[in-house]
């Protein structure tokens, strides 16, 4: 969503500049981590594949992925990707990055290169990204710094050419670091990272899954096995419940009360099971449970989260990366048939813009509404090409 400009205090940017100039430095492009998964033809994380290889409905969605992306060399802005169709003055580097990853995956690498070029030039000068970008200052226009969006970013960039970009990482992975000292995040010293920063500079102390999900990946990629395994070990001891995870915890270790959504499964979408995190047994059922419609008109449809009146395809294709990777394909499948041929949410034909693909965000089934048309989010798209690939973390 736009948010507003804001910039960290002073001693915010101080100590964090610090941490970054002292921070030790990662491991060398050729260190070989222990976390698995980096050989697997699936994994997000491994080499590109063919483009000639890929089914007509992913390179439909491709197509409209590049369609918000900046292609003149010669623009300040080259290589952004918008959160949508239009000129890129929604840029939120989180959604870029995972948008990003799935085009150097699927093998358009020219683009990718090029949209990773951009967030290199965008990282702070404390080794974070803001919540969203401005193209035109190439500045923030955000409402904080969130762990996610750093850790989301650097992975991308890792993945692509972790050689080119380890002044990025090594300034990223220091400033991702701070935010696990009790120091800075506040409470216990339970390895997790705190949330980050919110728009007036203070900290976030809150624990969230879906950060220290991404940290996790990160910091294998990187070689910094010492933060990674302190992360999963605050992730089983802290955040693991019987048939979810909390989505956040505060500093004391109790639990966040918010309605079930995505980031009570995000250690599950993030695959974390390949550095041996045990899932909750329940887990597929549990999502199934709290998010799914299981009949009538838009059986298969997905909850925005618990409760909510609002059915959308992206946090749909996001339980179907998790009920995948646990053998639950018939609820992946289920979704993804409504999806595509009968939510009404899919643009399978141009728009005024002459722009096809993408789903628009969300219906209502409490008034019939919808969505506008243009809110067609680069990252539904992309975890959309995740789920037909059968793609992976």
């Amino acid at each position: 969503m736009p948010v507003s400009r804001a910039a960290l205090p002073l001693l915010v940017l101080l100590v964090l500049s610090i941490s970054c100039a002292s921070g030790r430095q990662l491991a060398g492009p050729d260190a070989v981590s222990d976390g698995a998964g980096s050989d697997d033809r699936l994994s997000l994380l491994s080499a590109p594949v063919d483009p000639s290889t890929l089914s007509t409905v992913v390179t439909g969605e491709i197509r409209h992925v590049i369609r918000a992306q900046v292609d003149d060399a010669t623009d300040p802005s080259y290589g952004v990707i918008n959160d949508v169709y239009g000129p890129p003055t929604w840029v939120v580097p989180g959604d870029m990055a995972v948008a990003t990853l799935m085009l150097w995956k699927a093998g358009y690498v020219a683009e990718a290169r090029a949209a990773c070029d951009y967030l290199a030039r965008v990282q702070g000068a404390d080794g974070s990204w803001a919540n969203q970008y401005d193209h035109d200052q190439l500045s923030p226009s955000s409402n904080g710094w969130f762990t996610r969006m750093t850790a989301e970013v650097a992975i991308t960039l890792a993945v692509v050419d972790r050689g080119k970009y380890e002044p990025n990482l090594e300034r990223a992975v220091a400033w991702l670091s701070r935010l696990m000292d009790p120091a800075i995040k506040g409470g216990n010293d339970d390895g997790l990272l705190g949330g980050g920063f919110d728009r007036t500079g203070a900290v976030i102390g809150d624990r969230w899954a879906s950060d220290n999900s991404y940290a996790v990946i990160l910091f294998d990629l990187v070689g910094r096995i010492d933060l990674r395994d302190r992360v999963l070990a605050g992730i089983e001891h802290v955040l693991a419940q019987p048939d979810r995870w909390m989505r956040s915890a505060h500093g004391d270790g109790t639990a966040a009360v918010a309605p079930f959504d995505w980031i009570d499964f995000a250690p599950a979408q993030m695959n974390l099971a390949r550095f041996g995190v045990a899932y909750p047994a329940q887990l597929a059922s549990t999502i199934h449970a709290q998010l799914a419609i299981a009949a009538g008109g838009d059986a298969g449809a997905v909850r925005a989260s618990e409760s909510s009146t609002q059915l959308t395809p992206g946090i749909g294709f996001q339980a179907s990366m998790v009920w995948q990777l646990v053998g639950d394909l018939d609820d992946a499948t289920t979704h993804r048939t409504w999806a595509e041929a009968t939510s009404g949410l899919w643009q399978t034909t141009p728009d005024a813009n002459a722009d096809a693909g993408g789903f628009i965000d969300w219906k209502d089934t409490a008034n019939g509404s919808t969505a506008p048309s243009w809110q067609r989010f680069i990252d539904t798209s992309s975890y959309y090409v995740f789920v037909v690939e059968g793609w992976h973390y």
